[in-house]
């Protein structure tokens, strides 16, 4: 009687295993892709394995990319540099020469409500006199550099001042790289360099400019588009 038991049991247990394998499904594989170009046809700003990870692309410029820890364990030979991203749309250097020399911007990922982002410019100047004014006013108080809207309105301004001395004798600031970091808000804000001036907020729909210009008179020493990540 025993065996006959045990032999149902067995024969139970063995059915029942084969009812739930029939209805259980297999984890499907994450899709693993060869290149960036392919991976970014699906996730357009790459992935992150964590939260943490995608937050240190935007804190660098970059646009925020999808946390997804299975599929990036799944493409992370593609994350060259290890910092647990892969594919990420990083900021973007671009240069441009002037009269006085050459400058290097930063694209960044343009900043969400009630957030601010930094322009970063780095401005290689070659010849310090050629941003000095022809009225001794303007030789001390030096140039401006703005983000400029194409309806004039100024989304991140800062200032440079050429002289590094006025006594005993005015003294010219030496040939090199100066940079200069431009806050851009998504919302109106104080200027960081003139705590009285305001300055407009980011608008999506506008295109931009980074001007270059005499503190006086507002002439114009320089003007290149500016484009946000996109």
């Amino acid at each position: 009687m025993r065996g006959l038991d045990l032999k149902r049991i067995i024969g139970f247990s063995v059915a029942t295993l084969v009812i739930t394998a029939s209805f259980t499904t297999p984890a499907e594989a994450a899709p693993r892709y060869t290149s960036c170009a392919k991976m970014q046809d699906k996730f357009p700003t790459g992935l992150a394995k964590s939260a943490p990870a995608a937050n240190a692309v935007v804190a660098s410029g970059g646009l925020r990319p999808k946390v997804s820890p299975r599929t990036y364990k799944a493409n992370k030979d593609l994350d060259r540099d290890k910092d647990g991203s892969v594919c990420e749309i990083q900021p973007e250097t671009s240069e441009f020469t002037t009269s006085f020399g050459i400058i290097s911007v930063q694209s960044v990922a343009p900043p969400t409500t009630d957030t601010c982002v930094n322009v970063p410019v780095s401005m290689d100047i070659r010849n310090m006199m050629a941003i000095n004014g022809t009225t001794a006013y303007s030789r001390v108080l030096g140039m401006t550099v703005k983000l400029v809207s194409q309806f004039g309105n100024v989304i991140g301004y800062e200032e440079f001042e050429p002289i590094s001395t006025l006594t005993p004798a005015v003294e010219m600031k030496p040939a090199g790289v100066y940079p200069i970091n431009l806050q851009v808000c998504q919302q109106v804000h104080e200027s960081t360099s003139r705590p009285s001036q305001k300055i407009a907020g980011f608008k999506a729909d506008e295109s931009y400019s980074l001007e270059f210009a005499m503190w006086l008179g507002e002439d114009t020493l320089a003007s290149n588009p500016y484009a946000f990540l996109k």
